[in-house]
């Protein structure tokens, strides 16, 4: 039998062993990129982030550089910081920084890694290809799809009026209209506000992304996803992403079989499909098939729409509470394309100021501050730090688009001058990064940009939006989630006369 001094000599043994093993297991590879502290055992540094990353990834940038670690379980993941070196890694050095890590929803779907968004080598750059060809082909920065765009904007515009200057939040109906011109290139129509496949449609997407709120650590500590009751939303984050899979995956089918015709080529599905069709009527070799345009479909869809709704509650919730700024960008539209039509893409280089509001906008929401994780395809060294294979990698883009060395010292008020000269004309930024940098970066740009021109020269044109209570404007305090979207906010629409 052991005495008490015994049992206290038997635990304290353990509990050095335990601590040497820690020490040893965890102990810090010089060539690693630093950490701004020990990670914990089977957690790493998951107790210690917040829910909202970025003030804390400013300080650990500031102890650590801009090149630092950070681990979810046994999982390395570095974080970029900066855009001299986003620059270095994601567009000087494209075959190291372009691959995509696997994803716990995307590998539920059952076709991980297919698309554009999750897919890597030879498969993302053929879908890719495809992709932006047919978008060329449907009009992508021409006037064929601006028209369809402006169909849209009328049909939203005549809602927000039928609102009769009553404080309303639009968010909801936003996400509606900018989902609207994703199915008009997609499917190849619209649909009416109140339609129920489109709203089974948002709803889907809506609780897609809320769910990866949840079930984000799961691509990191793997065996999370089978806690008892699910814990951490892995089966309905699941079930949900499944569920939109499924719905998107009939239109797949309507549009690429049913309605069919090699002669009227009229959306992306029928396209992609005809394409497909010709390249395996060749026998040619090709990644193309009805689950990577599936993968697709749903890649623009949520690209597409989701960013594009936020992005445009962030410009109008900007003019509510810097009206100066609202009547500048109105009266610019007044002198140079008057009220007798509606603004048109090639007004955009006479609307410099306009534009320049809607730069600053996604400047300063930053509404997607990280990019997507990339991953390397082989050991990487970067500025003397060795980058393992298949670590994670986080480009920070708020580190860049919010930069005072870039930007100034008020880089976090609004101003749309940052981007006019002297002479009021547009500069260009190269540090203008909210689309990403490299082989990675949005490849929906040239229409994010054409559909935020015609939507907010078009609104500014037709309404002036005003706070429900002039002494206390809404909150630009943002929410941070998947994305940055900003608080919820009522606006009273009043039609100029």
């Amino acid at each position: 039998m052991f005495t008490g001094t015994d049992d206290f000599t038997t635990l304290l043994g353990a509990v050095t062993l335990l601590l040497l093993t820690y020490l040893w297991c965890f102990r810090r590879d010089p060539k690693l990129p630093p950490s701004p502290c020990r990670p914990l055992p089977f957690v790493g540094h998951l107790l210690l982030l917040q829910k909202d990353p970025r003030p804390q990834f400013k300080q650990w940038r500031e102890q650590c550089g801009d090149l630092f670690s950070v681990y979810i379980g046994g999982t390395m993941i570095v974080v970029l910081n900066g855009y001299q070196l986003l620059k270095e890694t994601l567009v000087q050095r494209p075959d190291d920084f372009s691959d995509r890590p696997k994803l716990f929803l995307d590998e539920e779907t059952g076709i991980g890694g297919l698309g554009v968004v999750m897919a890597s080598g030879q498969k993302w750059k053929e879908q890719k290809k495809v992709t932006l060809q047919i978008l060329r082909n449907f009009g992508l920065g021409k006037n064929i799809l601006a028209e369809k765009i402006q169909e849209e904007i009328s049909f939203f515009a005549d809602l927000l009026a039928s609102f009769n200057g009553q404080p309303v939040d639009i968010k909801d109906v936003t996400n509606v209209s900018m989902a609207n011109i994703v199915c008009s290139i997609i499917f190849g129509q619209r649909f009416e506000y109140s339609d129920a496949r489109l709203q089974r449609l948002i709803s889907g997407y809506m609780a897609t992304l809320s769910d990866q709120q949840s079930n984000g650590v799961i691509n990191f500590i793997p065996m999370l996803k089978y806690i008892p009751f699910d814990v951490f939303k892995a089966k309905r984050g699941a079930k949900n992403l499944q569920t939109l899979l499924g719905f998107l995956r009939e239109f797949v089918v309507l549009k690429g079989k049913t309605e069919f015709n090699e002669h009227n080529i009229g959306n992306f599905i029928a396209a992609y499909t005809a394409e497909m069709n010709e390249l395996k009527g060749k026998n040619e070799a090709t990644n193309m098939s009805e689950d990577n345009l599936t993968k697709i479909v749903l890649d623009l869809f949520i690209g597409g729409s989701f960013s594009m709704s936020h992005t445009l509650s962030w410009c109008i919730l900007y003019a509510i509470n810097f009206p100066e700024y609202q009547k500048k960008a109105y009266e610019e539209i007044h002198d140079t394309v008057g009220l007798d039509r509606v603004p048109c893409f090639k007004d955009r280089p006479k609307l410099a100021y306009v534009t320049a509001f809607i730069m600053e906008t996604q400047r300063l929401s930053s509404t997607v501050p990280f990019a997507l994780p990339h991953t390397c395809p082989r050991d990487v060294y970067v500025r003397g730090y060795k980058i393992p294979k298949g670590t994670y990698i986080y480009p920070n883009l708020s580190s860049v688009l919010h930069d005072p060395n870039i930007w100034g010292q008020d880089v976090l008020t609004f101003n749309p001058q940052r981007f006019l000269d002297e002479d009021g004309k547009l500069r260009t930024r190269e540090e203008f990064v909210p689309f990403s940098m490299g082989r990675r970066m949005c490849l929906g740009e040239a229409l994010a940009n054409m559909q935020l021109f015609l939507y907010l020269a078009t609104l500014l044109q037709k309404f002036q939006f005003l706070p429900v209570d002039a002494a206390s404007p809404p909150s630009m305090e943002d929410v941070f989630g998947f994305s940055a979207s900003p608080m919820p906010y009522e606006v009273r629409i009043v039609e100029r006369s």
